[in-house]
């Protein structure tokens, strides 16, 4: 059964540029697509041919359109999927970071135990490759010191301790035994069947492929520029949005809320931020493609003046309003804000229950709103940023001037 209201599931895995799991997981989605479209749906290796099929290329994209969101680390969805099945149903991972959380060593607790489904199509394995060079730069000394180490490795003592990281050892001498087990999720009698890793121009065609069959976004960067986001707060922040947008891929749509007494929304029509009027969002462009905009956007994240209040829980209700007035119907695109505060709520006139109803609403859409706070410095409003993130069921990022750039930057692969 899908949890609460909604009316999709919801799938997350990494990117595959960055992660060898989203790697693997891409290639298995287009020997899966490629074996629904081809004549011979038992074929044994992916080629090229099948990866640059637009028929295969479009059953890969209905695959993504399941996703919640991307990430360029398995970190973050262990994290998050060991809060429960509102945030996501099913997350590509490898064996032994689903051990991992079963066991209880993620930062919370997860309230049931989560089961690997190993695909009947087929998977891969994760080894790790040693190899002793043949070049006449290795020595014949350091030739025997690597079989040492190998034969090192390979033992049954060390072995044992891959074993209880969760690995499957190398080692037939030492058994596939706990916590490669039920009780952890995982079946040591799987996988039944594995797939052929392709040749290696088909996989650099698959990654090649990823920016044209990934899910798209429209993302929206909430900044405060209330009164004490002066000095070098405002500067940090300046630099770490610059970051953000970095890292934002080409075909996402994007847009700029700012914050102080009252919130304001960039209009690309006008080139201005004006307030935001929800009966109005039909004659505002508030979202433009990051490669036409992203000139226009930086300019405003550079300009950007701080003072005034801070109306925190008015810029969250009201950005959802200017996504939702925003949204394509025809696409099937994340939906995201990610608000960066670093203060108590001054002056809106929306509660923060009203906030939290108005996310639970946007649940119920296939392609509902999530909001990702950004907690600013030691003075964000924790508790409320907390409610908001677990009424989205994500969780509360934590920056200050020093490593805010680094948290926008993770967020950023998000998309």
């Amino acid at each position: 059964n899908i949890p609460g209201n909604r009316t999709t599931v919801y799938y997350g895995h990494t990117d595959p540029f960055i992660s060898s799991t989203a790697l693997s997981t891409l290639i298995a989605e287009f020997y899966a697509s490629a074996r629904q479209n081809s004549a011979d749906p038992n074929f044994r290796r992916l080629t090229l041919e099948q990866v640059n099929d637009p028929d295969v290329q479009q059953g890969v994209r209905n695959i993504e359109e399941l996703i919640r969101h991307y990430s360029s680390r398995t970190t973050e969805f262990k994290e998050y999927i060991a809060q429960g099945p509102n945030y996501l149903d099913f997350v590509a991972l490898e064996e032994n970071d689903l051990i991992f959380i079963n066991q209880g060593k993620t930062s919370y607790q997860p309230p049931e135990t989560l089961v690997a489904l190993y695909p009947k199509e087929g998977t891969f394995w994760h080894e790790h490759p040693y190899a002793i060079p043949e070049a006449d730069w290795v020595t014949d000394e350091q030739r025997a010191a690597a079989k040492v180490f190998t034969e090192y490795v390979r033992g049954e003592e060390v072995q044992r301790k891959v074993l209880e990281s969760g690995f499957r050892p190398v080692n037939p001498s030492v058994p596939v035994d706990y916590p490669i087990s039920p009780e952890l999720g995982v079946d040591p009698n799987q996988p039944s069947t594995v797939l052929e890793v392709p040749d290696p121009e088909v996989v650099a065609q698959v990654q090649s492929s990823w920016q044209f069959v990934k899910k798209q976004a429209d993302v929206l960067l909430v900044m405060d520029t209330s009164g004490s986001m002066q000095g070098d707060k405002i500067e940090q922040a300046k630099t770490a949005a610059a970051a953000f947008l970095d890292g934002m891929p080409a075909q996402n749509r994007v847009g700029l809320v700012i914050f102080d007494s009252q919130p304001r929304v960039y209009d690309f029509n006008t080139n201005s931020f004006i307030y935001i009027d929800p009966n109005s969002m039909e004659s505002v462009e508030a979202l433009v493609s990051f490669e036409g905009g992203q000139n226009n956007i930086r300019d405003q994240v550079t300009a950007l003046e701080v003072g005034g209040d801070t109306s925190l829980y008015d810029a969250i209700e009201q950005s959802i309003e200017v996504l939702k007035a925003s949204r394509d119907t025809e696409d099937d695109r994340i939906q995201s804000i990610v608000v960066l505060s670093d203060g108590q709520d001054t002056s809106s006139l929306t509660s923060l229950q009203e906030v939290v109803d108005v996310i639970n609403t946007s649940k119920e859409d296939r392609n509902p709103v999530i909001v990702i706070p950004v907690a600013y410095g030691g003075d964000a409003d924790i508790n409320a940023l907390n409610n908001i993130a677990r009424s989205s069921a994500t969780r509360v990022q934590s920056g200050d001037p020093e490593n805010i750039q680094q948290v926008l930057e993770i967020i950023s692969s998000y998309f």
